[in-house]
Protein backbone atom coordinates (compact mmCIF):
# COMPACT_ATOMS: atom_id res chain seq x y z
CA UNK A 1 0.00 0.00 0.00
CA UNK A 2 2.80 2.94 1.07
CA UNK A 3 4.54 1.68 -2.13
CA UNK A 4 1.40 2.59 -3.93
CA UNK A 5 1.13 5.73 -2.54
CA UNK A 6 5.09 6.82 -3.39
CA UNK A 7 4.92 5.68 -6.73
CA UNK A 8 2.40 8.36 -7.99
CA UNK A 9 4.88 11.27 -7.37
CA UNK A 10 4.58 12.78 -10.81
CA UNK A 11 1.34 11.06 -12.35
CA UNK A 12 -1.28 13.87 -11.55
CA UNK A 13 -4.37 11.71 -13.03
CA UNK A 14 -3.30 8.16 -10.68
CA UNK A 15 -3.00 10.53 -7.80
CA UNK A 16 -6.35 11.88 -8.53
CA UNK A 17 -8.07 8.41 -8.31
CA UNK A 18 -6.08 7.13 -5.53
CA UNK A 19 -7.05 10.29 -3.31
CA UNK A 20 -10.77 9.65 -4.73
CA UNK A 21 -10.51 6.32 -3.30
CA UNK A 22 -8.93 7.23 -0.09
CA UNK A 23 -11.46 9.93 0.31
CA UNK A 24 -14.73 7.64 -0.17
CA UNK A 25 -12.99 5.62 2.85
CA UNK A 26 -12.32 7.83 4.80
CA UNK A 27 -16.31 9.24 4.69
CA UNK A 28 -17.69 5.54 5.34
CA UNK A 29 -15.43 5.25 7.89
CA UNK A 30 -15.98 8.66 9.33
CA UNK A 31 -19.69 7.76 8.77
CA UNK A 32 -19.16 4.35 10.52
CA UNK A 33 -17.54 5.95 13.52
CA UNK A 34 -20.36 7.93 14.09
CA UNK A 35 -23.00 5.96 13.58
CA UNK A 36 -21.55 3.31 16.36
CA UNK A 37 -21.20 6.22 19.12
CA UNK A 38 -24.14 7.60 18.34
CA UNK A 39 -25.83 4.60 18.76
CA UNK A 40 -24.91 3.59 21.58
CA UNK A 41 -24.96 7.47 23.17
CA UNK A 42 -28.61 6.84 22.17
CA UNK A 43 -28.93 3.56 23.74
CA UNK A 44 -27.80 4.26 26.97
CA UNK A 45 -29.57 7.96 26.59
CA UNK A 46 -32.74 5.60 26.82
CA UNK A 47 -31.91 3.31 29.39
CA UNK A 48 -30.98 6.51 31.46
CA UNK A 49 -34.79 8.21 30.50
CA UNK A 50 -36.42 4.84 31.31
CA UNK A 51 -34.57 3.58 34.36
CA UNK A 52 -31.22 4.91 35.75
CA UNK A 53 -31.53 1.22 38.26
CA UNK A 54 -31.54 -0.22 34.83
CA UNK A 55 -27.93 0.99 33.95
CA UNK A 56 -25.98 -0.81 36.35
CA UNK A 57 -27.53 -4.02 34.94
CA UNK A 58 -26.15 -3.75 31.02
CA UNK A 59 -23.22 -4.66 29.63
CA UNK A 60 -20.39 -2.40 30.57
CA UNK A 61 -18.20 -3.23 27.37
CA UNK A 62 -20.89 -2.33 24.79
CA UNK A 63 -18.60 0.45 23.33
CA UNK A 64 -15.50 -1.96 23.24
CA UNK A 65 -17.59 -3.96 21.16
CA UNK A 66 -19.03 -1.46 18.93
CA UNK A 67 -15.15 -0.22 18.57
CA UNK A 68 -13.80 -3.91 17.73
CA UNK A 69 -16.63 -4.27 14.73
CA UNK A 70 -16.03 -0.78 13.60
CA UNK A 71 -12.09 -1.45 12.98
CA UNK A 72 -12.94 -4.75 11.82
CA UNK A 73 -15.67 -3.40 9.19
CA UNK A 74 -13.20 0.06 8.47
CA UNK A 75 -10.14 -2.31 8.13
CA UNK A 76 -11.97 -4.75 5.06
CA UNK A 77 -13.43 -1.16 3.66
CA UNK A 78 -10.56 0.68 3.82
CA UNK A 79 -8.38 -2.52 2.01
CA UNK A 80 -11.06 -2.71 -0.57
CA UNK A 81 -10.97 0.63 -1.29
CA UNK A 82 -7.64 0.77 -1.71
CA UNK A 83 -7.26 -2.28 -4.19
CA UNK A 84 -10.44 -0.85 -6.31
CA UNK A 85 -8.78 2.60 -6.93
CA UNK A 86 -5.45 0.25 -7.75
CA UNK A 87 -7.63 -1.24 -10.59
CA UNK A 88 -8.83 1.58 -11.75
CA UNK A 89 -5.28 3.08 -11.91
CA UNK A 90 -4.69 0.01 -13.90
CA UNK A 91 -7.42 0.31 -16.17
CA UNK A 92 -6.75 3.62 -17.31
CA UNK A 93 -2.69 2.49 -18.12
CA UNK A 94 -4.77 -0.48 -20.25
CA UNK A 95 -6.45 2.14 -21.89
CA UNK A 96 -3.98 4.67 -22.68
CA UNK A 97 -1.94 1.52 -23.88
CA UNK A 98 -4.07 0.33 -26.19
CA UNK A 99 -4.85 3.95 -27.56
CA UNK A 100 -1.46 5.28 -27.83
CA UNK A 101 1.00 3.62 -30.83
CA UNK A 102 4.40 3.19 -30.00
CA UNK A 103 7.28 0.86 -31.27
CA UNK A 104 7.08 -3.03 -30.99
CA UNK A 105 10.13 -2.96 -28.14
CA UNK A 106 8.34 -0.26 -25.98
CA UNK A 107 5.00 -1.91 -26.65
CA UNK A 108 5.73 -5.20 -25.31
CA UNK A 109 8.19 -3.72 -22.26
CA UNK A 110 4.43 -1.92 -21.14
CA UNK A 111 2.32 -4.47 -21.60
CA UNK A 112 4.71 -6.96 -19.54
CA UNK A 113 4.62 -4.17 -16.90
CA UNK A 114 1.10 -4.02 -16.74
CA UNK A 115 0.36 -7.94 -16.92
CA UNK A 116 3.06 -7.93 -13.99
CA UNK A 117 0.76 -4.91 -11.99
CA UNK A 118 -2.17 -6.42 -12.99
CA UNK A 119 -0.88 -10.19 -11.78
CA UNK A 120 0.36 -8.27 -8.29
CA UNK A 121 -3.02 -7.09 -8.00
CA UNK A 122 -5.06 -10.49 -8.54
CA UNK A 123 -2.63 -11.70 -5.88
CA UNK A 124 -3.41 -9.01 -3.25
CA UNK A 125 -7.03 -9.60 -3.95
CA UNK A 126 -6.81 -13.16 -3.76
CA UNK A 127 -5.12 -12.69 -0.41
CA UNK A 128 -8.19 -10.67 0.39
CA UNK A 129 -10.49 -12.81 -1.10
CA UNK A 130 -8.75 -15.70 0.80
CA UNK A 131 -9.13 -13.95 4.31
CA UNK A 132 -12.07 -12.29 4.70
CA UNK A 133 -14.10 -14.64 2.68
CA UNK A 134 -15.03 -17.20 5.63
CA UNK A 135 -15.23 -14.38 7.94
CA UNK A 136 -17.72 -11.75 5.96
CA UNK A 137 -19.91 -15.27 5.46
CA UNK A 138 -20.51 -15.77 8.42
CA UNK A 139 -20.98 -12.34 9.61
CA UNK A 140 -23.66 -12.09 7.03
CA UNK A 141 -25.58 -15.21 8.40
CA UNK A 142 -25.06 -13.94 12.00
CA UNK A 143 -26.53 -10.36 10.72
CA UNK A 144 -29.63 -12.21 8.78
CA UNK A 145 -30.42 -14.18 12.00
CA UNK A 146 -29.86 -11.46 14.84
CA UNK A 147 -32.00 -9.14 12.41
CA UNK A 148 -35.16 -11.90 12.63
CA UNK A 149 -34.84 -11.70 16.36
CA UNK A 150 -34.55 -8.81 16.66
CA UNK A 151 -37.97 -7.90 14.46
CA UNK A 152 -39.79 -10.78 16.26
CA UNK A 153 -38.50 -8.73 19.61
CA UNK A 154 -39.48 -5.30 18.07
CA UNK A 155 -43.36 -7.17 17.14
CA UNK A 156 -43.50 -8.24 20.81
CA UNK A 157 -42.58 -5.15 22.55
CA UNK A 158 -45.36 -3.40 19.85
CA UNK A 159 -47.74 -5.57 21.16
CA UNK A 160 -46.74 -5.06 24.85
CA UNK A 161 -46.71 -1.48 24.04
CA UNK A 162 -43.18 -0.96 25.23
CA UNK A 163 -41.77 1.97 22.95
CA UNK A 164 -38.63 2.54 24.49
CA UNK A 165 -37.33 -1.39 23.74
CA UNK A 166 -38.38 -0.71 20.57
CA UNK A 167 -36.32 2.51 20.63
CA UNK A 168 -33.36 0.36 21.93
CA UNK A 169 -34.21 -1.98 18.97
CA UNK A 170 -34.26 -0.20 16.31
CA UNK A 171 -30.89 1.33 16.78
CA UNK A 172 -29.24 -2.27 16.83
CA UNK A 173 -31.19 -2.80 13.51
CA UNK A 174 -30.08 0.34 12.34
CA UNK A 175 -26.11 -0.75 13.22
CA UNK A 176 -26.74 -4.26 11.79
CA UNK A 177 -27.50 -2.76 8.44
CA UNK A 178 -24.70 -0.50 8.54
CA UNK A 179 -22.48 -3.42 9.24
CA UNK A 180 -23.89 -5.59 6.72
CA UNK A 181 -23.79 -2.69 3.57
CA UNK A 182 -20.19 -2.14 4.37
CA UNK A 183 -19.19 -5.55 3.60
CA UNK A 184 -21.62 -6.17 1.06
CA UNK A 185 -20.55 -2.39 -0.86
CA UNK A 186 -16.95 -3.24 -0.14
CA UNK A 187 -17.30 -6.46 -2.28
CA UNK A 188 -19.61 -5.13 -4.80
CA UNK A 189 -17.36 -1.95 -5.95
CA UNK A 190 -14.20 -4.03 -6.39
CA UNK A 191 -15.98 -6.37 -8.52
CA UNK A 192 -17.23 -3.51 -10.99
CA UNK A 193 -13.71 -2.76 -11.21
CA UNK A 194 -12.10 -5.87 -11.67
CA UNK A 195 -14.69 -6.07 -14.71
CA UNK A 196 -13.66 -2.70 -15.69
CA UNK A 197 -10.30 -3.83 -16.76
CA UNK A 198 -11.64 -6.42 -19.05
CA UNK A 199 -13.83 -3.43 -21.25
CA UNK A 200 -10.16 -1.42 -20.93
CA UNK A 201 -9.35 -3.78 -23.55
Amino acid sequence: VIDDWLSIKNNKQTRKIMKKYAYRAKVLTLMLLYSVYGCFSVYVLVILFNNLKQIFFTDSNLLNRCSVLFLENSFFFNITMHLAGQLEVLKNKFQTFVNKPNTEANYRKKFIRLINRHSKLMEFYKNLEDSFNLFILIKLVTMTIVLAFIGLRINLCLMENNHIEVAKNALVVNFCLMESMVLTYGGDFLQRESEGIFYAL
